[in-house]
């Protein structure tokens, strides 16, 4: 994702989707965490269900 002073960061929540106007990445929750972190998006979903203590048989994969 572009660094830019004017941001353009479009968030919809009740679509799980991003969308950076500047530099065209795109992308759900998972890969949005993940590019922040500059990890996988394995790794990003892994830590999100260590994080909120999230057993792996109770998510939908």
């Amino acid at each position: 994702m572009g660094r830019t002073k004017n941001p353009h960061l479009y968030l919809n929540t009740e679509k799980n989707r991003f969308f950076c106007q500047r530099c065209g990445e795109h992308g759900n929750s998972v890969s949005l965490y993940a590019k922040i972190r500059g990890i996988s998006n394995k790794e990003s979903c892994e830590s999100v269900l260590i994080d909120f203590k999230i057993k792996a048989s109770q998510t939908i994969l």
